[in-house]
């Protein structure tokens, strides 16, 4: 079951690249189809790199978003009010979707569905009122930083996401029990020709 939750984390790497692309007024970062985000993926004791790409547009709520797809499944994720929504991370859905980087602090109450199980999910989203300073590649950059606090079965489940305003999630954090089950960091990104973005 461990494993299984930290896929849930990695799903969020797909809303990490979803970040930079889709904008249609919404006010977040664009995430065009065919772009490509690169991540360095640490979940103790692996360490490797996983290649993220919007692939279609689709709904989440009623606001559109794009699909997101890498070695670890797809994800589907939305701007609404200058919020991330997600429906779906990789293996698991949302019900409702879920607000991975929020402006104010919110509760959310539903339920995950993952690899043939549904799982009540109650959560506080917790995101800092001012941008925070991270450390992405050797670069600092701004980045907004919403913590989702949540509890799932018996384990307590905590992801820090922080989004930078052109680039999406530079990085993210999954903590289960106290303890660090995986780190992202955006190394690099493609455009849909395949050029690098700096």
């Amino acid at each position: 079951m461990e494993g299984r939750i930290a896929a849930l984390g990695l799903g969020l790497l797909a809303v990490v690249a979803g970040l930079a692309g889709c904008r249609s007024g919404s006010s977040g970062p664009r995430m065009p189809v065919g772009q490509v985000w690169v991540y360095r993926v640490v979940a103790p004791p692996m360490r490797y790199v996983e290649e993220v790409k919007a692939v279609q547009p689709v709904a989440v709520f009623d606001a559109p978003g794009v699909e997101f797809r890498s070695g670890l499944g797809n994800s589907r994720v939305a701007w609404k009010d200058g919020e991330l929504f997600a429906s779906q991370l990789n293996q698991t859905r949302f019900v409702p979707p879920i607000a991975v980087s929020a402006t104010a602090a919110k509760r959310h109450h539903g339920r995950v569905e993952a690899y043939g199980k549904v799982t009540p999910f109650s959560a506080r989203i917790l995101p800092e009122k001012d941008p925070v300073d991270v450390q992405v590649d050797q670069t600092t950059l701004k980045a907004r930083k919403t913590v989702i606090q949540g509890r799932m079965g018996d384990r307590n489940l905590e992801i820090h996401t922080y989004v930078h305003s052109s680039k999406g999630i530079v990085r993210q954090e999954e903590w289960i029990n106290d303890r660090l089950t995986l780190r992202l960091e955006l190394v690099a990104m493609r455009d849909p020709s395949g050029n690098p973005i700096p």
